[in-house]
């Protein structure tokens, strides 16, 4: 659970170090992906929604230099 916590602080440093303006095309990915979240949760409920949160959680991977490719290559 420590690692998964070092690994968002890792990925939200280069946002609140080097803050960049939002581009139209973030604030677009940003309310697609909040549209789609919402359409889980509507059709198949809390569950399919935590699902798909864990496994992308998962998928990142425990150890902090995994998400690297996100937090440095933004």
């Amino acid at each position: 659970m420590f690692f998964m916590l070092l690994s968002l602080i890792y990925a939200l440093r280069p946002f609140i170090l080097m803050h960049k303006k939002m581009t139209i095309d973030e604030l677009i990915n940003f309310v697609v992906i909040i549209c789609t979240d919402l359409l889980i949760y509507k059709f198949w409920g809390g569950g399919a929604l935590a699902f798909v949160l864990i496994a992308g959680a998962i998928s990142i991977g425990a150890h902090p230099a995994a998400i690297h490719v996100i937090a440095e290559h933004h």
